[in-house]
């Protein structure tokens, strides 16, 4: 199933419309152009659903005066939305004096057919005739729980988003989960902070239907870091850790905490990909954080390996030409977001250069030398 994610003069971004078909796709541009906002767009749009507007934007956002891009034009309305198959979903946050509206203009589409609508700052939401109290809850929510003409429309996008996760490397707790391991729990998925890795792998491995997850963490580890063989899992009280097999030493237990932050990385990046579910999103922003290059590169063939075979969209932000240089025959996966306020952006990278210019390069190479993606003067 096609995902959107569309934004129009939201945080940094001016005008966002981004088109993503399975398999991993890459977002590439300067620093403080919006990469991570791309990504964070669905994760905030669950997050309306689930708490509405107002918790959501003050949650990802920090307040009202942050909504909109700070050189939009005086009046200009920000809006955020995805979409995924023929539905689409679009909201326009609002300041109300101080604080975010819980009642921001909200439609739905499915096509060109108006499936949910809300007027901003009106109570009631409207799916065809049917009157909906809204309040401070989003019009999708409503409709979903209310009307049950609108709740199967709008059922498989709803799914999609409450699956979609983003991942920051850089807010991993790697400390945590070397010194005191994670809590134990039922947990069959990644949470966004990765401290409950290990109870969610050791949980993969004790039932059949779950333990192919573990075995392509595992499999693909084993590729990564030719030393490593196993792990063993060990619970004490409500706590879970692992210690660490190496190859031609199969009795020595190396503790979690003695190995390199690039090997706990790529287990969490591993098990990310690996907790979501067939045909689900999951986005990572810069992935090849604490790894080798080799690394990396083994990492991203296993990735791509699980979405082709589980139907995953695999959204990546980074700025490794070593990335780059794994999509040097699929120019159209790579996608350049650019301080531009006259173009819709991001823009593949097939479009934005002839690809059989670019068959003649290394991507990261033209990356580093500033031919795409580069910053801005201005």
């Amino acid at each position: 199933m096609s995902l959107r994610i569309f934004a129009r003069d939201f945080l940094a971004l001016t005008h966002l419309q981004w088109d993503v078909a399975k398999g991993v796709s890459l977002v590439v541009g300067p620093n403080g152009v919006g990469k991570t906002t791309a990504l964070e767009i669905p994760e905030v749009m669950r997050h309306v659903y689930t708490h509405g507007p107002t918790a959501a934007l003050e949650h990802h956002v920090g307040g009202a005066a942050l909504l909109r891009r700070s050189d939009a034009p005086e009046g200009a309305r920000c809006a955020i939305g995805v979409g995924v198959g023929d539905v689409t979903w679009q909201l326009e946050p609002a300041a109300a004096g101080a604080g975010i509206s819980s009642s921001p203009a909200e439609v739905v589409r499915r096509a060109e057919q108006e499936i949910v609508a809300r007027a901003a700052g009106d109570e009631f939401a409207y799916a065809g005739e049917h009157r909906l109290v809204a309040r401070s809850q989003s019009a999708v929510r409503v409709a979903v729980d209310d009307d049950p003409d609108a709740e199967s429309v709008l059922q498989p996008m709803v799914s999609a988003l409450e699956n979609y996760r983003l991942y920051r490397s850089y807010t991993y707790n790697l400390w945590k989960l070397q010194r005191s391991g994670s809590t134990a729990s039922t947990n069959q998925w990644l949470h966004v902070n990765g401290e409950n890795l290990f109870s969610v792998l050791r949980n993969w491995t004790l039932q059949r239907a779950t333990r192919p997850h573990w075995e392509f963490v595992r499999d693909a580890m084993r590729e990564l870091f030719p030393y490593f063989d196993d792990i063993d899992f060990e619970q004490a009280g409500q706590t879970v850790t692992v210690s660490v097999f190496r190859k031609g030493r199969p009795d020595v237990k190396v503790p979690v905490a003695q190995e390199a932050t690039g090997f706990l990385m790529a287990l969490l990046h591993l098990a990310a990909v690996a907790s979501a579910p067939p045909n689900g999103i999951v986005a990572i922003d810069e992935p090849e954080n604490s790894l080798h290059p080799r690394a990396l590169q083994v990492l991203l063939e296993a990735i791509r390996e699980r979405a082709s075979q589980n139907g995953l969209t695999v959204l990546l932000a980074t700025h490794s030409t070593v990335a780059l240089d794994q999509f040097n025959s699929m120019p159209e996966r790579v996608f350049v977001l650019e301080s531009d306020g006259q173009t819709v952006q991001p823009v593949a990278l097939s479009d934005l250069r002839n690809t059989q210019w670019l068959a003649n390069y290394a991507l990261g190479d033209l990356y580093k030398h500033g031919d795409f993606g580069a910053p801005s003067e201005g």
